[in-house]
């Protein structure tokens, strides 16, 4: 291994010991530390062959993690973040029921007292979709008044 490959390795490596990356990110990080597109190329794909960056995993995890966020939410973040989108379509599978559950469990845990524009405008930020933001805030705003 040339000394020029194994200081783009030890690189990743050291990129990776801090937290997961999706493979764009990893390699915007080398690219961005000056190393040679042909090199970095080489090495994201070893990194990959040996399971180091895993685009799925990644984004299985990424929405593990993230209760409060809808399904637009979720994906635009992962497209952000270089996922690419037949990763996306294998990984992220909207489920209009779950979508309803998730958004009326963030509803109930707002205690306080909220217009139906602000419930609306707070679930859209959180990447649910319109028409389930306005079902909910009418309903809650209907239960509350």
């Amino acid at each position: 291994m040339s000394k020029s490959l194994e200081k783009v390795v030890s690189e990743a490596i050291n990129i990776l010991s801090r937290r997961e990356y999706t493979r764009w990110e990893l390699g915007s990080k080398l690219l961005a530390r000056n190393h040679p597109e042909d090199l970095v190329e080489k090495v994201l794909d070893e990194m990959e062959k040996a399971g180091y960056v895993d685009d799925r995993e990644y984004a299985r995890r990424f929405q593990e993690t993230r209760d409060e966020w809808g399904y637009r939410r979720l994906r635009d973040e992962l497209a952000r973040r270089g996922i690419k989108r037949q990763v996306l379509d294998e990984t992220l599978v909207f489920d209009e029921d779950a979508e309803f559950r998730k958004a009326l469990r963030l509803v109930r845990s707002w205690e306080t007292r909220l217009t139906e524009k602000q419930i609306v405008g707070r679930l859209m930020r959180r990447g649910f979709r319109e028409d389930i933001a306005k079902g909910l805030a009418r309903k809650s705003c209907g239960e509350t008044s």
